[in-house]
């Protein structure tokens, strides 16, 4: 058993057979740490290529990888040297916002283990920012690994992610095209109302489907993107074409396409697209990329109808155990949208030197913080 640090680039052809293998069967599945998506991704973008991760192996098999990037992150009001999970790289960044540890299911313990040797050897952080982990077995695993080397480890956040749990359960309606049962009552009654204009409008029902298979749908995809505002790079638009990315995109579909993981929703009324997003499946889980719609038709809300339809689709057409739409940073507009969470957590673990002293000084620190906000200030603060 043993860790590697290396450059994705550098990376052969028989490491990323290894490490699709991987990310089919990781615990957490993760979409922008598949081979699928970062390894094409290397052969196109330099930044990407040389984007360093930690590879745990145990004799013919990969069963842990870590993406990371040094930087300088602020604990307390001291300024350290992290070793952040991210991905750097022209195509990546704007992308990509799950950066969570592939670790293998039937190994993760021991994958665990190596990769936080990794990061004790290689880098020279002085911190470990594992930003944004899925609560659970990873993160216990991950973190579990690093108290056993009497490291320090402090949660510094707990979130929620919005995403679809696709296993059995209460939500939804089989005969549905758009999911609304969800929705509260008077949310659910507009976009009913949507529904029922808008096909009067164009004179044909709503129909759903998944066209990953048809390479003319990823096209047909990046015309209606660049059609609509993100197409207007000089207002910050960052369509895929206008930016110069497409040969990028088609790339990282083929692959996935390929093995049959690669998803193009589609809303249409007759002939005529109304929305349409892309998505690719990893292990057990879909990850949504981006999404488009037709914008005459946006006075009908095209947009919140066709994300609801991908709210069908993951609960009534796929085997996956969930749908991460990686919408949060939007989280305010979609809230409503999606029926389910995700609990996702950071945690800072104390590598050497100062990294350690401050990572078990946090929980003093932040004690101190909440008894000094608890304290009445002001005039008035103490009756006699």
């Amino acid at each position: 058993m043993k860790v590697r640090d290396v450059a994705v680039g550098d990376l052969e052809p028989a490491d990323v057979e290894r490490w699709t293998r991987l990310a089919e069967g990781a615990i957490e599945p993760n979409a922008f740490l598949d081979p699928r998506y970062l390894a094409v991704s290397a052969r196109l973008d330099p930044f990407a290529a040389r984007q360093r991760v930690l590879i745990a192996e145990d004799g013919g098999d990969m069963i842990g990888m870590m993406p990371y990037s040094v930087a300088a992150v602020t604990l307390g009001r001291r300024r350290l040297r992290a070793l952040s999970l991210r991905c750097d790289g022209a195509y990546l960044q704007d992308a990509s916002s799950r950066f969570h540890p592939l670790l293998a299911s039937d190994r993760a313990d021991r994958a665990a283990e190596l990769l936080i040797e990794g990061a004790l050897r290689h880098g020279g952080g002085e911190v470990l920012d594992l930003r944004r982990v899925p609560e659970g077995h990873l993160i216990d695993a991950l973190t579990d690994a690093a108290r056993r080397r009497r490291l320090p480890v402090y949660r510094m956040d707990r979130e929620h992610i919005h995403c679809v749990d696709a296993r059995p359960g209460d939500v939804g309606e089989p005969t549905d095209v758009v999911a609304v049962s969800h929705l509260g009552a008077t949310t659910r009654k507009t976009r009913r109302k949507e529904m029922r204009t808008l096909q009067q409008a164009l004179g044909a029902e709503l129909a759903f489907e998944d066209r990953g298979d048809d390479p003319e749908a990823l096209e047909q995809f990046l015309e209606l993107q660049a059609a609509g505002w993100k197409g207007q790079t000089e207002s910050g638009g960052k369509a895929y074409l206008p930016t110069g990315r497409g040969d990028w995109i088609r790339a990282v579909a083929s692959a996935f396409r390929e093995d049959g993981r690669f998803v193009v929703f589609v809303l249409r009324a007759g002939q005529r697209i109304v929305h349409m997003q892309i998505a690719f499946r990893s292990g057990n889980a879909v990850f949504g990329l981006a999404d488009a719609y037709d914008e005459e038709l946006g006075h009908f809300g095209v947009g919140a109808l066709g994300r609801l339809a991908s709210v069908q689709w993951a609960l009534f057409a796929t085997d996956a155990d969930y749908y991460d739409p990686t919408m949060d940073i939007v989280s305010g507009k979609v809230a409503p949208i999606f029926p389910h969470t995700l609990p996702v957590v950071t945690y800072a673990v104390g590598l050497r030197g100062g990294g350690r002293q401050l990572v078990r000084a946090l929980p003093a620190l932040r004690r101190a913080r909440e008894w000094a906000a608890a304290v009445p200030r002001g005039r008035g603060a103490v009756q006699r």
